[in-house]
């Protein structure tokens, strides 16, 4: 699934060392080598066990460190990869009550799609035709698969209740 800027997920990871009890690596502050550390609260969680889970910044003496685990998105074409790539276009993006939208399927590398149009509506067809019968904001998700795996993409539309237009009175 595709995370858009800002959202927060989690990675976890079960590390086993026979060597060595904490096998995790932490950035924290060193005076010297690394005093510009710094480490924010509920970011940073640890276990001994899987199940309990502990804000590494409340152990004594790990008040500003992190653990050492980033996770970015892969930039990488997802099709290099034999990953299917979903993508879609419409014809329009707003508009008004009803909105009949038409959607394109773009997607490659995909055996399968499943559309969910954000008011409860859903299609497995290619290009759906889909018409919207109230007004708000809605998020279109589009999941393709195939063998290796899925992949999504979101969209909005916005559907606008139209204003009556004022009948000019005589007098």
């Amino acid at each position: 699934m595709k995370l858009n800027a800002g959202q927060k997920f989690s990675v976890v990871l079960k590390l086993i060392n026979p060597v060595y009890n904490y096998p995790i690596a932490v950035e924290m502050p060193i005076s010297g080598y690394s005093s510009q550390a710094k480490a924010n609260a509920s970011e940073s969680f640890v276990s001994s066990d899987g199940k309990t889970w502990t804000d590494i910044t409340t152990e004594p003496g790990y008040a500003n460190t992190n653990v050492c685990i980033k996770a970015f998105t892969d930039p990488q074409d997802l099709s290099v990869k034999g990953l299917p790539v979903a993508k879609f276009s419409t014809n329009v993006t707003n508009g008004y009550v009803p909105l009949t939208v038409q959607f394109t399927y773009l997607s490659t590398n995909a055996i399968g799609q499943k559309w969910n149009f954000g008011d409860r509506a859903r299609s497995i067809q290619k290009n759906p035709m889909h018409t919207y019968l109230a007004a708000g904001i809605y998020t279109v998700n589009l999941t393709v698969s195939n063998a290796v795996g899925t992949n999504s993409m979101l969209s909005t539309i916005n559907v606008l209740t139209k204003t009556p237009k004022k009948i000019p009175t005589i007098a």
